[in-house]
């Protein structure tokens, strides 16, 4: 037998470049001398008919020479590509556009995501991932001025840097309505500094003098420049002051009856407009990126959440003196004067409703509505009692719910439950009238969209798993080449590949996809948030089955084929070195193929469900669902107030 042994040795000599094709020859030759002394013939009269070694090899290199050329060309691609294929799959399975989202949720939301363990970590990398996912549309100098303003100009003695930045809009148009009125705002937002309020107040009141020249028939400029004389005019009460006796003091006499001849003008004129909402849809035009995502819609309401609306505290004011100056004009005799003030509440939020886009604007106009009788020292004539009623009914509704729910079968809790995270945090602290806007078509787009973006983080964590399985199975197979062992790549069966292919990659991407679309099986029809203390330990199980349990038919498959495939070329046990160098081949076919399928996946999903979100991305300002309970109470509002 030793001598058959040499002889198949030297026969399959010129194919040892390809072990696995010299194994499958030799086993081949092999058998055909077992055929020829299983007839009775010799070893040597087996030899002799075999032919001579050098023949046969050069015989089975001219007839292999094809088969050889492009399983080395196939070697080769393995051996160079696999490496820059596995990075490629790791970037690729990366959602960059999921770290801008948790960005902007923990700056301008405040809302700490990071785990304590990885913070170091993720504080790093952060910022890079979100500035690669941020998809921020192009600019041309003068839109971007308009989206930012001119982040160049430092602050003056009489502007902030922030304020002066914007004030450059209206050197970009002067004629602009919309970026006076941002401007003017801007101006409020400075930081008051004691030493210098006299001459910043100088410079407020200067300019909204501007502003009332510029657009005379906007009331909105009215209404800011008494609400500012009238802070200096009077000293208000405590908001927790009970007492209706000397409410207010009086510092300046003139300037309070300047203050509200000025706001009498203001009701006078055609409109009121302060131009919010169009400065915030003018920059949304120009920041909205062509892709509609969920990071998009977390970008916007970052931005919407920087909204200033200062005017709101001039418009309290007002309301809160109206009753006050007008008993002081009736105790001094002027009657027709002091029956208007008494009376001005009612065109007053006629005009500041019909501009107001939020909640808050909406409770400050019941505060006004509070007021009238709050602060006045003389009992109220029954009829103006019922028009205060009338008027303030929407607004007392919609305090009576703004309650806290504690109770486990109180009815926001459960709606919230099934609410995304983003919109059960800006959901929690409104009234309870949302449970009539929030059903499962409202809320499930968002929620579904908070699980794909976790699937996606769950994929790179995949990844990641991966790329360290193969670091080990590549230093398996470094320490086996030190020691002289080398391994081969083994081919499979057509059969067996499609058996891998399907049983070990595409049905279990199914059934995961299948879990994700299924809200009872994959555990969707729960939100995310914090009303739902089991989304954590459920969302820690589908991590641990995603990244350790996914693989597992495909890697039993492929373990399988590589056993079987050892045995069909006289491989009793594979080697170390043939271990290492199949599984590192596996992995990385393991990662490209599950990334492959899975991002694309991922990808067609969060386009599908952010289409249909009508809650965060297609949101005019915070929540459509915020924006509609807005808009209902605000012409619940207009048509109880008295004409």
């Amino acid at each position: 037998m030793r001598d058959i042994e040499t002889t198949l040795d030297d026969c399959v000599r010129p194919l040892r470049r390809d072990p696995e094709v010299a194994l499958d020859v030799r086993n081949e030759l092999a058998g055909h001398l077992e055929e020829h002394l299983a007839e009775g013939m010799s070893e040597e009269e087996a030899l002799r008919r075999f032919g001579d070694p050098e023949e046969i090899g050069a015989g089975l290199l001219q007839a292999n020479f094809n088969r050889l050329k492009l399983r080395a060309k196939i070697r080769f691609a393995v051996t160079v590509l696999a490496v820059p294929a596995t990075i490629a799959a790791l970037f690729f399975s990366i959602n960059f556009r999921f770290w801008t989202a948790m960005e902007t949720i923990e700056e301008d939301f405040n809302f700490k995501l990071e785990p304590p363990v990885i913070s170091p970590l993720f504080r790093k990398i952060r910022p890079l991932m979100a500035a690669i996912g941020r998809n921020t549309p192009k600019l041309s100098a003068e839109e971007t001025l308009i989206a930012c303003g001119d982040r160049s100009r430092r602050a003056t003695p009489d502007l902030s840097a922030e304020t002066n930045a914007q004030y450059a809009l209206i050197e970009l148009d002067p004629d602009s309505r919309i970026f006076r009125a941002n401007a003017v705002l801007q101006l409020f937002a400075q930081p008051r500094v004691d030493a210098q309020w006299e001459n910043q107040q100088k410079f407020m009141i200067a300019e909204i003098e501007k502003a009332r020249k510029f657009e005379p028939e906007n009331g909105f400029y009215d209404f800011l420049l008494g609400g500012v004389l009238l802070e200096e005019a009077l000293e208000f009460p405590s908001r927790n002051n009970q007492s209706q006796d000397s409410s207010f003091r009086i510092r300046n006499r003139a300037l309070l009856d300047r203050a509200m001849a000025i706001f009498r003008i203001g009701l006078e004129k055609p409109y009121v407009q302060s131009y919010i909402r169009e400065m915030a849809a003018k920059r949304d035009a120009l920041l909205k990126d062509e892709t509609e995502d969920f990071a998009s819609g977390v970008e916007r309401i970052g931005r919407h959440s920087q909204i200033l609306i200062p005017n709101l505290m001039r418009y309290r004011g007002l309301g809160m003196a109206l009753p006050f100056y007008g008993e002081l004009l009736l105790e001094e005799g002027n009657q027709a004067d002091g029956e208007f003030f008494l009376n001005a509440w009612k065109p007053f939020l006629h005009r500041i409703v019909e501009d107001e886009f939020c909640l808050v604007g909406l409770l400050v106009a019941g505060s006004i509505i509070d007021s009238q009788s709050r602060y006045a020292r003389t009992p109220i004539p029954e009829e103006r009692q019922q028009e205060l009623a009338q008027a303030g009914a929407p607004i007392e509704k919609l305090r009576s719910n703004l309650q806290t729910f504690r109770e486990k079968d109180d009815r926001k809790r459960m709606v919230l439950r099934r609410a995304g995270l983003l919109s059960s945090l800006l959901l929690a602290g409104l009234p309870s009238q949302i449970v009539t806007y929030a059903n499962e078509e409202m809320l499930e787009p968002e929620r579904k969209l908070n699980y794909i973006f976790a699937n996606g983080l769950m994929l790179q964590i995949w990844n990641v798993f991966g790329c360290i399985m193969l670091c080990g199975y590549a230093t398996g197979m470094l320490l086996s080449l030190l020691r002289g062992r080398t391994g081969f790549l083994l081919t499979f069966s057509r059969r067996d590949a499609f058996r891998i292919g399907l049983w070990g990659v595409f049905v279990p991407v199914g059934i995961f996809f299948l879990l994700m679309e299924c809200t009872p099986l994959g555990g969707r029809s729960t939100g995310m948030n914090i009303f739902n203390s089991n989304a954590p330990m459920r969302l820690a199980l589908e991590a641990f089955a995603f990244v350790f349990l996914l693989p597992v038919p495909f890697l039993i498959l492929w373990r399988r084929a590589c056993r079987k495939r050892g045995r069909e070329l006289g491989i009793s046990k594979l080697s170390p070195a043939m271990w290492h160098c199949n599984m590192f081949i596996g992995w990385v076919v393991l990662l490209i193929g599950f990334t492959a399928l899975i991002r694309p996946g991922l990808y067609f999903a969060e386009r599908c469900w952010s289409a249909r979100d009508k809650s965060i991305i297609h949101a005019e300002f915070f929540t459509g669902i915020e924006d509609q309970l807005t808009r209902d109470t605000r012409e619940e509002l207009l048509k109880a107030l008295p004409e």
